[in-house]
C-alpha cells in the first residue's frame, strides 16, 4: 500500500521512526498546561505536575512570573514601610549588626548607621522603593542560579545527571559573579559621578542596573539552555518557586490591609515562622533556630523536593534528603553564628 492510499478507517499515519533503547515506540507527550495551571499544580499536586514538566521542560515563564510577583510585592511594601524605623530596628535584632558591632568601635558603628539613614532621607520613600525593587529582582535571579548550580552538582554527584557538564556551568558561574563584579564598579562610577546627591544619581543608576538586568537574564538563559539536565533542573526549580511567590502574594495582602505604616522589616510581616508565632525577638540561636522553621520555607523545600525526584528519577527519599541538604547547613551555621554572637 502506498503513503498516498487509506485504510477504511481513515488516512495511515504517519511511521514513528524514534524507538526507544528496548526497541519499543515511546509514549506520546502529554501537553503541558498553562504557566497558571503549571504553578498551581505545583502547589496542591506536585507529583504530576512535575512530571509533565520534566517531559517537557520550560522554565523561563516560570521565573519571569515569580520576579514579576517579587516585584510588585517589594513595590508594596516599599511603598507602605516607615524605613526609618525599620532600619533601626532590623540593626537592633539583626545578627549581621552584632557581629560587626563586635569588631568595630563605636564612633565607626554610629558613621555607618548614619551614613545608612542619611541614603533614606536623601532619596525618600519612592527612591528607596525604586532601588528595593531593582535589588530584590537582580538579588533573587542571581541567588536562583546559585542555588540551581549547587543542586545541580549534588545531584551529579548522586549519580543522577551522568549527562551533566560541571565544568560549564562552574564556569558560567564564574562568569556571572564577574558580571556581577563590573556591574557594581560602574553602579559606584555613576554614583561618584554625582558625588553626594543620590537622588540626582538615581535615574541613572536604576536605568544601568535594568540594562544589566537584561543582558544578565540573556546570558542566564544561554547557560540553562544548553544543556537538557540542566534545563529540566532549572523548571523544576522555576516552577518550586510557587510556594514563595505565593508566600510574597500573602505579604502583599497583609501590608496593604495593615493600618498605618509597616515598621517590620520584609521577613517578619507575615509571622509564619515558629519564632514569628511565638513573638520572639533578638538574634539568639533559639530564635535563629525556630525562625528556620517556616511554614513557606519547609513547604517549598518539599515541593522542590518532589521535582528533583521527577526530573532526576532519584527515589523521593533521597531527593528529599538532597534537597534539604544546603537549607540544614545554612540553618546551622546561623545557629552557630548566632550562639557566638547573638548572646
Amino acid at each position: 500500500m502506498t503513503p498516498d492510499e487509506t485504510t477504511p478507517g481513515g488516512p495511515l499515519p504517519p511511521p514513528n521512526h524514534e524507538l526507544q533503547a528496548d526497541g519499543t515506540t515511546p509514549p506520546p507527550q502529554e501537553d503541558l498546561p498553562s504557566l497558571p495551571s503549571r504553578m498551581i499544580g505545583a502547589l496542591f499536586s506536585p507529583g504530576a505536575t512535575f512530571r509533565r514538566i520534566s517531559g517537557r521542560p520550560v522554565w523561563t515563564g516560570a521565573l519571569a512570573a515569580y520576579l514579576v510577583i517579587v516585584a510588585v510585592a517589594t513595590l508594596t511594601y516599599s511603598l507602605k514601610v516607615d524605613w526609618e524605623s525599620m532600619l533601626r530596628g532590623q540593626l537592633e535584632s539583626s545578627l549581621g549588626w552584632k557581629i560587626t558591632s563586635s569588631f568595630l568601635p563605636e564612633n565607626q558603628l554610629d558613621q555607618a548607621e548614619h551614613a545608612m539613614m542619611s541614603e533614606v532621607l536623601s532619596i525618600g520613600r519612592n527612591g528607596m522603593a525604586l532601588n528595593s525593587v531593582l535589588n530584590s529582582v537582580i538579588g533573587t535571579t542571581l541567588v536562583f542560579q546559585i542555588m540551581l548550580i549547587l543542586f545541580a552538582t549534588l545531584f551529579y554527584l548522586m549519580g543522577s545527571l551522568a549527562d551533566l557538564k560541571l565544568g560549564r556551568i562552574y564556569l558560567d558561574g564564574l562568569l556571572a559573579i564577574l558580571i556581577f563584579i563590573l556591574f557594581a564598579i560602574l553602579n559606584a562610577v555613576v554614583r561618584g559621578i554625582f558625588g553626594g546627591d543620590s537622588l540626582a544619581a538615581l535615574p541613572y543608576q536604576a536605568g544601568l542596573a535594568s540594562i544589566f538586568f537584561i543582558g544578565y537574564f540573556w546570558f542566564l538563559r544561554r547557560s540553562i539552555e544548553r544543556q537538557p539536565d540542566f534545563k529540566r533542573l532549572a523548571a523544576t526549580y522555576a516552577h518550586a518557586m510557587a510556594v514563595p511567590a505565593l508566600a510574597m502574594l500573602v505579604l502583599m495582602v497583609v501590608v496593604v490591609i495593615k493600618s498605618g505604616a509597616v515598621t517590620a522589616p520584609a521577613d517578619q510581616v507575615v509571622q509564619s515562622s515558629i519564632a514569628g508565632m511565638l513573638s520572639m525577638k533578638g538574634a539568639g540561636p533559639l530564635t535563629v533556630m525556630l525562625g528556620a522553621l517556616d511554614i513557606f520555607t519547609l513547604w517549598g523545600l518539599v515541593v522542590a523536593a518532589i521535582g528533583f525526584a521527577s526530573a532526576t528519577r532519584l527515589s523521593l527519599g533521597a531527593s528529599i534528603a538532597i534537597t534539604f541538604l544546603p537549607w540544614g547547613f545554612y540553618t546551622m551555621a546561623r545557629i552557630a553564628i548566632a550562639a557566638a554572637f547573638g548572646g
